[in-house]
């Protein structure tokens, strides 16, 4: 019963470590390669959050109004960041990374 208890804490301990990285990996196993340098994905960003977002996708800045969805066509490679700080995240923080996996995908920002 005792290791089952300390098995449990442990796992526990590390996901809430772990949680953090997995919060801003990238979409896929990697970023574009030469191969695929040039094609685009479409895939649907929401503000999930309650106040507006400030995003840089690529050298691009927009805003997200809270709830609202935006559907973009970018090229693989491109990386979407927090431009501005905001309660959960801080400026500069990397939301997604754009792979050919994140065709038709929807990024939930909270």
């Amino acid at each position: 019963m005792k290791r089952n208890l300390i098995l449990a804490l442990s796992l526990v301990a590390v996901s809430s470590f772990a949680a953090q990285d997995v919060y801003a990996a990238p979409f896929g196993f990697h970023s574009g390669t030469t191969t695929e340098t040039g094609k685009s994905v479409s895939l649907t960003l929401h503000n999930a959050s309650t106040g507006v977002l400030e995003l840089k996708v690529g050298d691009n800045v927009i805003t997200l109004d809270a709830g609202k969805a935006l559907e973009v066509k970018l090229p693989i490679g491109t990386r979407i960041t927090a431009n501005k700080a905001t309660s959960t995240m801080e400026a500069g923080t990397l939301i997604a990374q754009i792979a050919k996996e994140s065709k038709g995908v929807t990024v939930n920002i909270h």
